[in-house]
């Protein structure tokens, strides 16, 4: 796992991938903030998160505060913590995993499940 900015006494793990801010919890959940929003079935949206088991990938709409932390480092490989994974750079995008879910975005495209 890479090095990965946190604060100490937090494990949760912090990110940027292509100007988007990003974070994994030790919970699993997982969270990205999307400055310039990324077109999901028509909208944009500026942020896409992974919170609870019963629900797909989906925007929080910025409810619950941002995800990540300006200033991160940007992500080299895959970075796993709380059972949830995320890799970047393949195929042009940052795909996330978390409780059965993902979601990705980049150039390719953005896709949730």
């Amino acid at each position: 796992m890479q090095a990965a900015a946190a604060q100490p006494g937090d494990s949760t793990v912090y990110f940027s991938y292509g100007g988007s801010n990003c974070a994994i919890r030790a919970n699993g959940d997982v969270g990205c903030d999307i400055p310039g929003g990324t077109n999901l079935f028509g909208f944009t949206v500026y942020d896409l998160a992974i919170d609870l088991p019963f629900l797909p990938a989906h925007p929080t709409f910025g409810l619950f505060g941002p995800h990540g932390r300006a200033g991160s480092p940007p992500i080299d490989g895959t970075l796993s913590n709380g059972g949830a994974s995320c890799i970047g750079g393949g195929r042009g995008a940052l795909l996330c995993t978390a409780k059965g879910h993902s979601f990705s975005f980049g150039w390719s495209g953005t896709q949730i499940s």
